[in-house]
Order: C-alpha cells, then sequence, then structure tokens
C-alpha cells in the first residue's frame, strides 16, 4: 500500500518518529540508529512498511529501500515479527547479517537482544533461500578465507567485519589477507 512517505519530522519519540505529510502527522517506528540523524523540521524521504494487527496499523520505517526488503523478510519469518526485525536491522549492519547467514553464524545473531538460538536458526535458514545469488558465489567464499585467517590471527569478528568490506574485490586472495592485516595493525 506504501511505499515511502516524504514529509517534514514534527516530533521524535523513544522508537519513533512523527513525520508530517500534507497535513497528516504519520507515526513511524524506528531503529535507534536512523533515529539519531533525524531533526525536528527537517525534510525526510521515508521507507515504509504497514503493518496490519488485529486491532491497529503500524508504520515502521527505514533510511534505505534495502532496509525495507530485509524487514519484508524478517518479518515474513516464523515468531519474528516486526518489532525483532526492526530490532535486527537497527543493531547490525546489512553486510554482517548477509555474513551471517553465509557463515551460519548462529551466535551473531544471538548477541541481539530478543533472538534465542532456534530463532537465530530459523533466521540463517529462511535467509538463505531468499538472499540475492550473489551470496553464494566466489567473493564469499573468498571472504569466509579471509574471515577465518584473521580469526586464527587472533583479531575480534567486529575488527574482522570492520575491514573486511574495506579490501579490494580485485585483488588475488593473498593480497586481500595482506591487505586487511595492514589495516588491522594501523587501526590498532
Amino acid at each position: 500500500m506504501f511505499y515511502f512517505l516524504k514529509g517534514k519530522v514534527s516530533a521524535c519519540g523513544k522508537n519513533f518518529v512523527v513525520l508530517e505529510v500534507g497535513g497528516v502527522g504519520y507515526k513511524i517506528f524506528i531503529g535507534r540508529t536512523f533515529l539519531e540523524k533525524l531533526k525536528i523540521d527537517e525534510e525526510r524521504k521515508i521507507f515504509v512498511f504497514l503493518y496490519l494487527k488485529q486491532d491497529s496499523l503500524e508504520l515502521y520505517g527505514f533510511e534505505e529501500k534495502n532496509e525495507l526488503e530485509y524487514f519484508e523478510i524478517l518479518n515474513n519469518i516464523t515468531r519474528i515479527g516486526p518489532k525483532i526485525a526492526l530490532k535486527i536491522l537497527s543493531t547490525t549492519k546489512i553486510e554482517n547479517l548477509e555474513r551471517a547467514v553465509v557463515d551460519n553464524d548462529i551466535n551473531f545473531l544471538t548477541e541481539i537482544s530478543g533472538i534465542g538460538k532456534k530463532n537465530a536458526q530459523r533466521i540463517i535458514l529462511e535467509l538463505k533461500e531468499k538472499l540475492p545469488v550473489s551470496c553464494g558465489d566466489e567473493q564469499n567464499k573468498e571472504r569466509k578465507i579471509i574471515f577465518e585467517a584473521l580469526k586464527n590471527l587472533g583479531y575480534s569478528r567486529d575488527q574482522i567485519q570492520e575491514v573486511i568490506n574495506k579490501i579490494k574485490d580485485d585483488l588475488p586472495l593473498e593480497e586481500k589477507i595482506k591487505e586487511a592485516i595492514r589495516m588491522l595493525n594501523l587501526s590498532a
């Protein structure tokens, strides 16, 4: 029904924003990271999802179109729902979520409040089926090798994920690992 709303930010709450569009204020639930970027009286375009509950309607909003697409996938997973889907997307970057799915990293998801082991397994299983084809390609196999190599050298998951996205894709595998180590050593 709705794809996006464009209007003026008229109020912000703990987990929502009120966007005034054509004289109507829409209460839109959004993630913490996006909420921190918004300013009162600022013109904004927010991608939205209309969630129909038995007794009410709720809007969930996102800064980027791909966040909306992932929200729709997560929301359709059994026992997830819109609040947990929003929490996942406001807690982690989509690239890290994709990597966790490709790597079957259940621990990555269970670190998010409200997600237990069974839900994490369900998310990984269902997202694997729905992720773009590129998630299983050669590039991601190389990323997994790089991730494991750096993990074996004692770097943390967060450190590795921060630099792994910055590595140039056109380098040979060995050079990618060397480049990642160089970046990690510069940030230390």
